[in-house]
């Protein structure tokens, strides 16, 4: 359901993306590893992370939706831009 909605609003700019489901102590590892470009997340993160970090719950709320979707579109947006 998360990882639809991420694509859904992140389609218009033609990239070819990978959402990864993990739990939250997983995160930073994956992020250390690489080729993490932002994290969503609907829970508290513990570590580091170096990576943008995006409070997703909203998409599994509805309650302020449309605000974090575009603020996955605008971190998206910025992570193009510098690639």
């Amino acid at each position: 359901m998360l990882d639809q909605r991420i694509r859904e609003v992140l389609k218009p700019l033609g990239v070819d993306i990978t959402v990864n489901g993990t739990l939250p102590p997983s995160v930073e590892t994956l992020v250390n590893r690489g080729n993490v470009d932002f994290v969503v997340t609907t829970s508290p993160l513990p570590g580091k992370i170096k990576v943008p970090v995006i409070k997703g719950v909203a998409l599994l709320s509805g309650f302020g939706e449309d605000e974090c979707l575009a603020e996955i579109l605008k971190v998206a947006t910025e992570v193009l831009a510098k690639k």
